[in-house]
């Protein structure tokens, strides 16, 4: 059977450049910290998972799983229990300038993580050491100037395997580059989108200035579903008046507006956004794009 012990780690530096380093705990911390990250493990194994799916926004207590997933790049060195053992630890004196991201439990199995459990560490959780904070301890307030980290009783995401398990999703994309499984549209994909012959521009159209991060993600996803393929132009202008959306039409094209609010709402509507209950014709903005 193998030996299995589990040791902490905090990720510093950015998402594409991290820095890892080991960080030391007292018997009764360790103790500590190791029933919690273990239990809340267990509630995510046993939680509700969805298969991730570009353009689905999970819903409270929903998991998304990405798989296959792997560690990459400064972060590679969590893989190894040997490359992990030689670490440097975190200096509490540099604890608010190396950029404290995250927390890294790993339970490991010989010299193989079983699993890691990630926490994101926000920058108000850092605590740099100050001549008069006051801390409670024995009954009354007492002066501690000693630097910290405020650790919460979540895990934002979990890697098993080669399975990711992101309970929260901004958090853990904070703490992970999952850029990866984020499509954004490529320029050739931009300007063959524009280009379709059921679309036209309007005057002043900037496709350059309009193309955030959100509009190339959006057309990624219309471009995936080939949703202009599928229906009309006046089937999509008739569904639209029931959002209030005026798609303004020329020639048998819909015109892709030039101010950027209007143009992100007839993405939306070609991104499968609106959707309208029938029975009651209550009208409503989806929040995912998961099939039944």
């Amino acid at each position: 059977m193998k030996e299995r012990r589990m040791n902490f780690y905090v990720l510093a530096g950015t998402r594409s450049s991290p820095t890892v380093l080991a960080l030391t705990l007292d018997n009764q911390a360790q103790t500590a910290l190791t029933d919690m990250m273990t239990g809340l493990v267990q509630a995510i194994r046993s939680g509700d998972h969805v298969e991730f799916e570009a353009g689905y926004r999970p819903g409270d207590g929903e998991i998304v799983t990405l798989s296959p997933f792997e560690l990459s790049g400064g972060l590679s060195v969590l893989a190894n229990a040997a490359d992990a053992a030689v670490l440097h630890a975190l200096d509490p004196a540099a604890i608010d300038d190396v950029g404290l991201r995250a927390i890294a439990a790993i339970e490991w199995e010989g010299h193989q993580p079983g699993f890691i459990a990630f926490q994101r560490i926000e920058p108000r959780y850092v605590l740099k050491g100050e001549r008069w904070r006051l801390m409670f301890a024995d009954g009354r307030f007492v002066r501690d100037e000693r630097p910290g980290l405020e650790i919460a009783e979540r895990v934002d995401a979990l890697l098993e395997g080669r399975t990711l398990y992101a309970a929260s999703w901004p958090r853990a994309h904070a703490t992970l580059d999952l850029t990866t499984w984020m499509r954004e549209a490529t320029v050739v994909e931009m300007q063959e989108f524009v280009e379709h012959r059921k679309l036209t521009l309007a005057d002043c159209f900037d496709a350059e200035t309009l193309a955030d991060t959100a509009v190339r993600r959006k057309i990624a996803s219309i471009s995936d579903r080939k949703l202009l393929d599928k229906c009309s132009v006046q089937t999509l202008r008739q569904y639209a008046v029931n959002f209030g959306l005026d798609l303004k039409v020329s020639k048998g094209r819909i015109v892709l507006p030039s101010a950027k609010k209007d143009f992100k709402a007839v993405l939306g509507l070609l991104d499968e956004d609106l959707l309208l209950f029938e029975p009651t014709s209550e009208r409503w903005v989806a929040n995912s794009k998961r099939r039944p």
